[in-house]
């Protein structure tokens, strides 16, 4: 379902806008259709900050396989 609601964003992104010209973002058309959660400021935050934490922890291991080769 969403390969479908992706060509019908990019569709809709096609369409001519008004003045204003805002269009919805990815995120919200799923939202819209019921194929993404909307999520809450929070839960926002600590998406990031777990992708943080294992983006520091991916690169603590890559930095120790550097090291091993030594």
């Amino acid at each position: 379902m969403r390969q479908q609601a992706y060509l019908g964003w990019l569709i809709y992104l096609m369409q001519p806008t008004t003045k204003r010209g805002r269009k919805m973002s990815f995120q919200s058309w799923l939202e819209n259709f019921g194929l993404l959660e909307k999520k809450t400021k929070e839960e926002r935050v600590e998406d990031v900050e777990k992708m943080k934490r294992k983006s520091l922890e991916i690169a603590q291991k890559i930095v120790e396989m550097d090291q091993k080769k030594k």
